[in-house]
Formats: C-alpha cells, structure tokens, sequence
C-alpha cells in the first residue's frame, strides 16, 4: 500500500509531533520585536518650564513613550532603568535636544526650546527601534 501525504498536512504533523500546533507555526519567520504600548505622559510644570521624567527600559523602550507638550521651554530628566543596556535621549529635529550616553541606574537632563505645534520623535542612537514621540499643541 502506497501512502501519500501532502506538504501542508506534513507540516502540521510534524508541528503536531514535535509538541507544538499548526497556529504555532504561523509568523515563525517574523523577526520585528512585539510593538510596546503607548504610555502618554503630561508635564509637570517648574517655574514656567515643561518638566517630563523619562526612562530607557530593559525592554528597549522610553517610558513614557508619547510626551504632550505644548510650545516652549522643555526638560527631559531622563534615566536608564538598572540592568539595562546604555540609552540616549534625541529628538534629532530639535536643535540641542540630546543626551550623552547614560549607562544602567544613572541619569541625566537636557533642556531645549519645543517649536510650533506637530510631531517631534524622538529616539535613542543605539536601539535604532526604541524611539517615542513628543506631540507639541
């Protein structure tokens, strides 16, 4: 007796065999990083200058990641969450809106000018997928 098995019912009985499911097989070649969820935050307000605390995360992500400012003075106090790989702070649109390098538990600021109203990303230099963006109304 002559068995014949098809390709696509071959595949799911070795996923099957294996431990696994056929839905498991689907996206294995997908290799972009699960999209982190967007955290807005406000700024608090110090003698007229928009003030916003910010993190670089283990998980290669700023927190907040959206930051909602309106137009003026702005300082980042930014800092990198221990046991996670070095992180800057860019906005590369804005003229000195950047960070050093700042290493696991340390931290530092910076502080610029937001111009007009739009939409400003910001990024870090090293991950080239972590990256945020400041909303000026």
């Amino acid at each position: 007796m002559t068995m014949t098995v098809r390709p696509r019912l071959l595949g799911v009985a070795l996923a099957v065999a294996a431990g696994g499911t056929a839905a498991g097989l689907a996206g294995c070649g997908d290799s972009a990083p699960p999209k982190a969820p967007v955290t807005v935050a406000a700024p608090t307000i110090h003698d007229g200058v928009q003030v916003f605390d910010v993190r670089g995360t283990t998980k290669l992500t700023f927190a907040p990641s959206e930051l909602d400012a309106a137009p003026g003075r702005i300082t980042v106090n930014f800092h990198v969450d221990q046991q996670s790989p070095p992180h800057d702070f860019i906005v590369p649109s804005i003229a000195g809106a950047k960070t050093p390098v700042v290493s696991a538990g340390a931290s530092t600021s910076v502080s610029f000018r937001a111009p007009s109203a739009g939409s400003y990303q910001f990024v870090c230099s090293i991950h080239t997928n972590m990256q945020g963006i400041l909303k000026v109304r």
